[in-house]
């Protein structure tokens, strides 16, 4: 029997219904913190493992957010709305999720790295 390698591992195909579904089990797993006000507390606190940034975020919040994020070394992507970023972690429209657990935020930044690397299938 063939072990998967790291490798293999790492390659993991981009799917928006995997990254749905992982969302919503770091939210109900208690590692996840949601909207501007909570994400921006776990970032300033050391939590934040990797941030997601809605699509529709207003300018100025998203530049003030990236800003922090970058001199705080903390990954991020820009992914979906307000409206499907909630509805992913059964709430109402939120324009921040920030991950608290290394192990979701790894698999989530490969599933959306894949992504922006046109590797979608």
């Amino acid at each position: 029997m063939k072990m998967a390698s790291k490798k293999d591992e790492a390659k993991i195909k981009y799917n928006p219904h995997k990254v749905a579904a992982l969302l919503g089990f770091a939210q109900k797993s208690g590692h996840l913190a949601a909207g501007d006000g909570a994400v921006m507390e776990t970032v300033k606190a050391g939590k934040a493992r990797l941030v997601i940034i809605a699509e529709d975020v207003a300018a100025n919040s998203r530049e003030h957010l990236v800003k922090v994020l970058e001199r705080k070394n903390i990954p991020f992507y820009v992914w979906q709305d307000k409206i499907h970023l909630g509805v992913f972690v059964g709430k109402s429209p939120r324009g921040a999720l920030a991950v608290l657990d290394q192990n979701f935020a790894n698999i989530l930044m490969d599933l959306l790295s894949n992504r922006q690397s046109g590797k979608e299938e």
